[in-house]
């Protein structure tokens, strides 16, 4: 194959499962060949912590599938154009400014229901819409130490991260009442790792 490293991403998957396997047990110390490796303090420079604050490697082994691959910062998929960037100057949209205060006593969460905040409910009813389709919410629940209303999206898929509708994969909706924004995550595991 001309200008390609690798057959398919399932064997581009096996080569980073088995160099990060090796890299693993280089830092352990539990690797004895004739390979001349990076000192051990710049192998440690590949993982990073995760949320839970657990070491993993940098590369995410999980997009070597049928339908999806590791890209690198400003590289283009095959026969494309268009180029793998992140916008840095791009932040999450403000709320508009209203009151915001709950009705009743502060419920957990709510299926099928109006949230505690009706203007939100309102705000994100009207961003959850195109020409494609009309969602609604599904769920919601409030994160009271945090301040954070999370909707659970049905019938709309429009992701932001991807700039198109998902084929299966729902949307979130999180609203930081604190700092009256939002943003849009996904339950889709690609763009899990690329949402803000």
């Amino acid at each position: 194959m001309n200008n390609c490293a690798f057959k398919n991403n399932f064997e581009a998957g096996d080569f980073v499962s088995l160099l990060f396997s090796k890299i693993k047990k280089k830092i352990d110390g539990n690797i004895n060949d004739q390979c001349i490796w990076p000192t051990t303090e710049e192998l440690k420079y590949l993982f990073v912590q995760d949320k839970e604050g657990n070491s993993i490697n940098f590369c995410d082994e999980g997009v070597y599938t049928k339908n999806r691959n590791f890209r690198l910062f400003l590289s283009t998929k095959n026969g494309n154009v268009k180029l793998l960037s992140y916008d840095i100057d791009e932040v999450p949209v403000k709320i508009p400014r209203r009151n915001i205060s709950p009705k009743n006593k502060l419920n957990i969460s709510g299926s099928n229901s109006k949230s505690p905040f009706p203007e939100v409910d309102v705000f994100v009813s009207s961003i959850i819409k195109d020409d494609l389709a009309t969602g609604f919410i599904r769920k919601w629940s409030y994160l009271q130490t945090e301040e954070i209303l999370v909707y659970e999206i049905g019938n709309y898929r429009f992701c932001n991260n991807i700039g198109r509708h998902h084929n299966s994969n729902n949307i979130m909706i999180i609203v930081d009442m604190k700092k009256k924004i939002y943003y849009q995550k996904c339950h889709d595991p690609q763009c899990r790792v690329r949402s803000i």
